[in-house]
Order: C-alpha cells, then structure tokens, then sequence
C-alpha cells in the first residue's frame, strides 16, 4: 500500500434547506486559508533534464492481479499499466483535478452532456504483434468503452471481473467519424465524467487485438507480459514474477523527449534489511525507509541523499453499521453518535504513524481546496487538539450523556482487521484505552480478517470496525461520495442513509463548476456526514518517505495514481 505505488441517518425532509441556510455549523469559507496546493508537493528540479541512464526502484511485486488493465485493481498492477499504456485524457495536476491532452486533445463541450474529442494521429501501438505500430482511432476508444459496457467474457456471458461497468454506463452515447474523432455523450450533466471515465486511475486504452487474440486467458493466466500492446512511455522488456520487472523506453511514445530515462527496474529485494542493504551499496537508487531510524541512519552516512514525502492515497477511517443485525447496538442513532464524538483520532493517528500522519475531515487534509483546515477541525468533537482540556471534556461529557439517554452500559466490541492491527503494533491498546476512556465503560477488540469484517458491517453484526479506507482516485470527493454515502449504494457498507445528504451529492454530481462543487462539500456536505454521523468518517493519513541520491530527479506526483510521471524522471549524467 505504497504511495508511489511501488509495488484506501439524518433529517426527515424531503427536500434540503439551501446552502446559506444549512443549519448544523458549516465549514470556513472556500476564501479562508486554505492551502492551493498539497502542502507535500515539491517544486520541479531546477536545471535542464538530460536523457539516458537506468534507474531502479526498491519495489514489492508480490500484488499483481491482471495484465488486463480492464480488469486490474491493485497499485502495483496499476503502476505496470501506466508505465506502459495511456489514456484519452490524462491529469496534468491530480490534486486540483486540471486535465491535459493524452490520446486525443482536451475534448470540445459543445453542451453539458457532449465531449467531441480529436485524436491525435501520432499515437500508435507497441511496433510487435498483433498491432505491429499501427495508429490508434476513435475506434479503438469505442471499442474499450463498449467492452467495459458490456462487462462479458469471450463466450459472451457475464464476467464480474470486468468490474468498472457501472462506471462506463455513464456514458449514454457513442460515435465516431473517420477514425479521427469520438463524440460521447452522458445522461444529464456529470461534474466528474472527465476526471473519473476518462482520466481516472483505470481508463487505459488496449488495442482489441489483445482481447480478440487471448480471450479469456486474459482473466484466466492473468500475468503474462504479451497482453501489453500499449502506447505509453515505456514498454515491459523483462518480467521475473516476484522478483523484478525491467521497462524499457518505447521508441514509437508520441511525447517528444520522454521518457527520459533509457530503463527503469521495480526489484522486489524481500523488504527489511535485505533492502536497505541494496540501497546503500548503490543496487537500488529509490527505497522508502520503514521507520524514522532508517531515515535517519542513512542520512547520517550519505548526507547528500534527497529524503522526501508523498501522501499515501489511503486512510484509516472508522466505519460504523447501522444495520438491523443482531444485537447492533449502533441501530440508536445516539449510541452512533457517542462513537463519533469519542473517537480520539489524533491518539489514533500518532499510534499508528508517529509524525508522519495528520487528521483528515472528509476529504484527505492534503487534497487543496477540499480538506477541512487543521485549525477548524480542532473545533470538532472528535478532533479537539490535546491542548485543548475543555474541548476533550465537553466530548466525554457528551457520549456519556448520550449512552445514558440510550441506556447502554457497555461493554461495546470495536473491531480491527488482523492485517491492520499487525500493520500497527500497540494500535489495538490505544484505540481500547482512548475509547474506554472517553466512553466510561468496557470496551473490547475483536480482531478479525477483513473479507469477514467487511460482511459484519453489512449484516450488522460489526457495529464499529478501524481499519484503512478505500485508496482515493481523485481529489474531487464527488465520485467517492455517491458511490459510498448515498442511500443504497453499492459502496455504503454501513447503511447510512440521509434523504439531505443525497440531494446534496446529486447536486454536486450536476454542478461542472469545480469551486461551487468545493462550496457545496464544505457548506453543505461535510456539516452533514459529521452531525449523525455517517458510516465512514476519515480518521486521517499518513505519508511515504522516500530516499534517493541527488542526481536521482524524480517527478512530482501526486498521490499514487499518476505513475505515467515516471516519463518525467531523470538521472544527471
């Protein structure tokens, strides 16, 4: 779960009241200090970049699923992808969500439900069979999109494993003219069409000879390197499962210039000692240090070594049921309530990344424009700064008030993932003792896989679980939200439901403006999520830290998704 993916019951009303009239206590202003740009980005390497030069990167290739990007799910597969593969759009900057061109040019809007795109006619595929170079049309978008539509297998029937169907059924409409321009269209307006369809972390084009030619191995013998025919930056030249994946700059990329670097290698040296032996004799030129001693044993011996963080793409969340299963306590909405207020999050935060973490509202803190500020979440129960004594006091006096007007005297179960709780050693006695506290009465952990937990939240049977959240693919929360909060959605485990909160997500969805989108979440819908609570509440996130020599010049990314960045990357001669 690399950040560098080196392979996370409310209102009766019908209608909501309007932003300006929202009742519970709303977020600042969008104009109030919050930061434009993610407080870890790093400004470019100054200096011109030279080309050439071979770079490894400490890796763990122990997660790949598919070689089809269609069906692929981890980073680590996801990372292969980008590498190798591109897209009809792609972000120049994830973290504010502005797009630029990458198979075809930013798309003509004539309307708010029609993208008129114009491919590129430099693009082709990988110079091998079955594409043997030849140039990439409209038809070959259509073709993946009707593909993911359509979410069958080679003998025509169903495949779950083409998993993103529901996503390509927001587009409505396709057609293409002359090979050199694709019209879509979407039913109604659809704020993230661009940003999640087209530009999302899974939106890679392939030819359709990879499908027509392999059929179901595809899905069946899911690792073989021949399924790559694509048209990105660097072409897969070597693969030793499990231990080290060698890419190769593609002579055909359309990108003048780029890659940069001749060759890049993902070597999976085992982790721990084994590793960070590699790296300081020189074998590895990228590795992030597991601990805070790592980083500053290295440091000591190779003072001109570049240390740097980048924000992990997952967080840790407390996700609530409120499911009518046996025994859930958390069916009063009161007792939901008094979890909320007495989750100690930046006790659970420091247990389980030191300095390297920091609490999160809603949206990440590092996505600009989106997170709360650090100061007006101090504000919030749940949330009060260790300093503030008066803050902490008025949130236990509050969930104790509220257990006894539900009349629940414990003891309450929370529930923790084994692969977290392993993850975190000493996380398990923090949260039992924070919540004991907080609470005044018994407080126990269960530990359990996740798959179990997973169901437990659905059938009511877990009523609190801490454990990481989905890995975000996108700044803009829009997506995330209807796909989670709304009522009945496939993604809200816990069974919160908000007649308000819909309505307000439907508006965001329907909202193109990308700073009124801002000012509904903070107004609107972060106000909301908190009151109740809803199921999952952000706890907050850490950060990566990554070592590397200075003539080493890596690009600035973003939060895990972007690893085509690597085209950027580049080694002083």
């Amino acid at each position: 779960m690399a950040g560098l993916a080196l392979v996370g019951c409310g209102g009766d009303d019908d209608e909501p009241p309007a932003v300006g009239e929202v009742d519970e206590p709303a977020a600042p202003q969008q104009e109030d200090a919050r930061p434009t740009v993610n407080p870890l980005r790093r400004a470019p390497t100054s200096g011109a970049a030279t080309s050439g030069g071979s770079l490894t990167i400490a890796a763990s290739l122990l997660n790949l699923d598919f070689f089809d990007s269609h069906r692929a799910q981890f980073p680590a597969t996801q990372l292969f992808a980008s590498l190798q593969q591109s897209k009809l759009l792609r972000f120049a900057d994830i973290d504010s969500g502005v797009l630029e061109p990458d198979l075809a040019a930013l798309p003509e809007i004539p309307d708010e439900e029609t993208y008129v795109f114009l491919m590129r006619p430099d693009a082709r595929w990988r110079e091998r069979e079955p594409t043997n170079g030849r140039a990439i049309t409209a038809e070959d978008v259509r073709l993946n999109i009707e593909r993911q539509i359509a979410g069958l297998d080679a003998a025509g029937g169903p495949d779950s494993t083409l998993e993103r169907q529901s996503l390509y059924e927001r587009t409505a409409s396709i057609e293409t003219f002359d090979g050199t321009t694709i019209v879509l269209r979407t039913s109604g307006t659809d704020s993230t069409y661009l940003s999640s369809v087209q530009a999302g972390p899974w939106a890679f084009m392939q030819p359709h000879e990879t499908w027509d030619l392999f059929g179901d191995a595809l899905r069946d013998e899911p690792l073989r390197p021949q399924y790559y025919a694509g048209s990105g930056p660097f072409q897969l030249d070597r693969f030793l499962p499990r231990e080290e994946a060698r890419f190769i700059a593609s002579p055909s990329y359309f990108r003048d210039g780029a890659p940069f670097l001749r060759d890049l290698t993902l070597r999976d040296s085992g982790g721990g000692g084994t590793t960070e032996a590699a790296y300081r004799a020189g074998e590895i030129d990228v590795w992030c240090p597991p601990d805070g001693a790592s980083v500053a044993g290295l440091l000591a011996e190779f003072p001109d070594h570049v240390l740097e963080s980048r924000p992990l793409p997952f967080g840790i969340e407390l996700a609530l049921s409120f499911r009518q299963g046996s025994g859930n306590p958390l069916v009063d909405a009161r007792l939901a309530r008094a979890v909320h207020v007495a989750a100690n999050r930046r006790a659970i935060i420091a247990a389980a990344y030191g300095e390297n973490g920091q609490v999160s509202g809603p949206a990440p803190w590092y996505t600009p424009g989106w997170a709360t500020p650090v100061a007006s979440l101090s504000e919030q129960p749940g949330y009060r700064d260790g300093a503030s004594v008066d803050g902490a006091a008025a949130d236990k006096a509050e969930a104790v008030a509220l257990l006894e007007a539900a009349g629940f005297g414990g003891p309450l179960q929370l529930h923790l993932p084994d692969v977290f709780a392993a993850t975190y050693p000493g996380l398990a006695d923090v949260v039992q003792s924070s919540f004991a506290e907080a609470l005044g009465i018994r407080v126990e952990i269960a530990i359990d896989q996740y798959p179990r937990l997973l169901e437990g939240l659905e059938d009511g049977s877990v009523p609190v679980m801490i454990g990481w959240s989905e890995p975000i693919t996108d700044a803009d929360p829009t997506d995330r939200l209807e796909a989670t909060m709304t009522t009945g959605a496939a993604g809200n485990r816990g069974g919160f439901s908000d007649p308000i909160v819909d309505t307000w997500i439907g508006t965001m969805r329907g909202t193109l403006d990308f700073a009124e989108r801002q000012r509904i979440f903070h107004e609107a819908v972060v106000p909301s999520l908190w009151a109740e609570p809803s199921w999952a509440l952000n706890i907050g996130h850490g950060v990566q830290r990554i070592v590397h020599p200075a003539e080493v010049h890596l690009p600035a990314f973003g939060f895990g998704w972007d690893g085509y960045r690597w085209e950027e990357a580049w080694i002083e001669s």
